[in-house]
């Protein structure tokens, strides 16, 4: 059997080479880079699994669940918003090796579209709370959502895009996983609603931390997000979402 896929669970992120794609966002000096590097990294390893055209054994969709579920159980406790969508981001991306048990390599690369592109978008937004707050991390300032209603919008809508919900591309590749797995393989159909309400459950708290509460005095000191930027992330999230819609019809 071709064994050259093992190069993949270093893009596709398996424990424990995901510290590879957690390190490498940490040390990454800027936003732009960040949304770069969550935009191709898995791309990158569809395309060597495409590549290498290995029969994958059963053995890796229960090594890449209990991957997606470790790092979804990790995301909970996390309130930095890059080290929180890392985890995020490995767990997501772990899910691709079990939707390619029912599906082409192309469509593949699609779903890895379908999770990657919320994720670069909240790099960025990342970035703007960098600028204006030194750091992204919940409960360092509370209350954005009343000093700063514009990047807070975006950073709600964003992150629903993130976890998977309605509308956006990854509710779609969630759905068709389960569905597809329902008779195959209930365990891994039920894995993978809990890691889906486990994203959920750790977006609410990364959010309450970030935009709910109290205004800080400190947060009203520093600029909104402009409308011109509003704008862009707003046609990028309505982009999202009809790319999602198109899931729901092509798949």
């Amino acid at each position: 059997m071709n064994q050259m896929w093992w190069f993949s669970v270093v893009f596709l992120p398996l424990f424990p080479f995901s510290a590879v794609f957690v390190l490498l966002i940490k040390m990454l000096p800027n936003a732009w880079l960040r949304g770069i590097a969550f935009l191709l990294w898995p791309l990158a390893g569809v395309w060597l699994l495409e590549a290498t055209q290995a029969n994958l054994p059963d053995w890796v969709l229960y090594w890449a669940l209990g991957t997606s579920l470790l790092y979804a159980f990790r995301a909970l406790v996390i309130r930095e918003l890059n080290l929180w969508l890392s985890y995020i981001a490995v767990s997501a991306w772990s899910i691709l090796w079990v939707v390619l048990s029912g599906s082409d390599l192309t469509n593949l690369m699609l779903f890895a579209l379908g999770f990657t592109l919320p994720m670069a978008l909240m790099a960025l937004l990342g970035g703007e709370l960098k600028q204006r707050f030194t750091a992204a991390y919940g409960g360092l300032y509370g209350g954005i959502a009343q000093s700063h209603p514009r990047l807070s919008a975006m950073l709600v809508f964003t992150l629903l895009a993130v976890i998977a919900t309605p509308l956006f591309p990854g509710f779609f590749t969630m759905m068709s996983s389960i569905m597809a797995q329902m008779l195959n393989s209930p365990v891994i159909a039920i894995g993978l609603l809990l890691i889906w309400l486990l994203w959920s459950w750790s977006g609410i708290l990364l959010l309450q931390g970030l935009v709910m509460g109290p205004e800080d005095a400190l947060s009203g000191l520093t600029d909104d997000l402009a409308v011109w930027r509003v704008g862009t992330y707003a046609l990028l999230l309505i982009g999202m979402g009809i790319f999602g819609l198109s899931f729901a019809v092509v798949f």
